[in-house]
């Protein structure tokens, strides 16, 4: 039996062309960030081999980079004197990022044990070639399994996990969401908008109660 559907009204030249092709499909909603809980942040720091790994973890989960973002890093992006880092993001974007203490150490202490003055910021264990994406990609995923955290392929804890960690707890405590878009380098708010956790009922109350006030 010819399907009465289109294909086979079409296939019967019934109709010179299909009705639906002009039809945009559906938006896929977006999934929920899966960031690292405390707990699970301080086995990950736990399980970390050497001064290279806390390095990259220290860029990725305390300043919210991405793991491009760390490959493309330059060891004069980083202004030890002003305390800063040029990131260079999506599309070539720039931006100068603050760096926290605890970052700066880390840094310090890797660069020191590698020697590098110059060149990639991150680099393999020869000390002269840059790390890949894909690179980058096998070690987060092995001190998240070295730590019991990533369970399955696809299951939302990767690399991309400690930038949305940084990201999930700035919104927390940050009310202005500009800011948290300049640290994450988003052209659009509604990219950082995903960041932002819902609100439980003990917040809620509060806001209602305030506005009563």
């Amino acid at each position: 039996m010819t399907g009465v559907g289109k294909p086979g009204r079409l296939l019967e030249k019934l109709i010179k062309t299909d009705p639906c092709q002009a039809i945009r499909a559906p938006k896929v909603p977006r999934s929920v960030p899966r960031a690292l809980t405390g707990e699970e942040v301080d086995r990950l720091r736990a399980v970390l081999p050497d001064r290279r790994a806390r390095a990259c973890v220290a860029l990725m989960l305390d300043m919210g980079l991405r793991r491009g973002e760390v490959i493309a890093l330059q060891v004069g992006d980083w202004d030890r004197t002003a305390r800063t880092l040029r990131v260079t993001g999506k599309g070539g974007h720039t931006r100068v990022l603050p760096v926290p203490d605890a970052v700066a150490a880390e840094l310090v202490a890797y660069l020191d044990e590698v020697g590098g003055r110059s060149g990639p910021l991150i680099r393999r264990l020869d000390g002269l070639s840059p790390i890949s994406n894909s690179y980058i990609g096998r070690m987060v995923r092995d001190w998240l399994e070295d730590a019991g955290i990533k369970a399955r392929p696809g299951d939302g804890k990767a690399c991309h996990a400690l930038r949305h960690t940084l990201a999930s707890e700035v919104a927390d405590v940050e009310p202005d969401l500009r800011v948290l878009q300049a640290l994450l380098g988003h052209v659009s708010l509604t990219s950082t908008q995903v960041y932002l956790r819902g609100a439980d009922l003990a917040r809620m109350r509060s806001a209602l109660e305030a506005r009563a006030s």
